[in-house]
């Protein structure tokens, strides 16, 4: 990549040379996180899918981008915890209608799930950005730690978010909601 002197024109690099299938997660996230914003009928199963996903790609941070070490392991548990108690303590006053029998649940429309997609998006490619076009990155801790703690403390918020809705799940009235 010495052929590429400004930071714009190494960026524009990147975009352009990404595999198509990060364009299609990226789609599918936005979308997502679109459909969030307005109140909606979600299997109670869909309800950790995001989680899950975003969780998923945080495991090779850890283990394979910045070797897996205990301190890096215990500040994105941490982390993770912190974020799932912020994402639980910020829900635990909103109502949810649960139809026990089919598994559904109505969830309120919220701006949360799209913003906190778009800043994990937004944070894994600016640190991957740093990392590709400068690896030595790869043993700063001044880049390691707050990689770590941003991701884990948004997949956290999500994860928590998820865990308040399935205690909510459990104590909400059976409500039909095919209709």
């Amino acid at each position: 990549m010495d052929f590429l002197e400004h930071p714009i024109d190494k960026a524009i690099y990147l975009i352009l040379n990404m595999p198509w299938w990060v364009y299609l997660i990226f789609l599918y996230c936005i979308f997502a996180g679109w459909k969030a914003l307005y109140p909606r009928v979600i299997s109670y199963y869909r309800l950790f899918m995001i989680p899950m996903f975003f969780g998923i790609l945080s495991i090779p941070i850890i283990f394979v981008r910045y070797s897996l070490s205990l301190s890096h392991l215990s500040t994105w548990i941490i982390s993770c915890l912190i974020g799932s108690f912020t994402g639980w303590w910020l829900y635990r006053k909103i109502p949810l209608q649960a139809d026990k029998k089919k598994r559904l649940m109505k969830v309120p429309g919220s701006k949360s799930t799209l913003i906190s997609i778009l800043l994990i998006l937004f944070f894994r490619y600016c640190f991957s950005y740093i990392h590709i076009v400068n690896p030595a990155s790869l043993k700063n801790p001044f880049l390691i730690y707050p990689d770590l703690i941003i991701s884990a403390i948004i997949s956290g918020f999500i994860l928590g978010r998820g865990i308040y809705f399935s205690f909510a799940y459990r104590k909400s009235p059976h409500t039909d909601l095919s209709k």
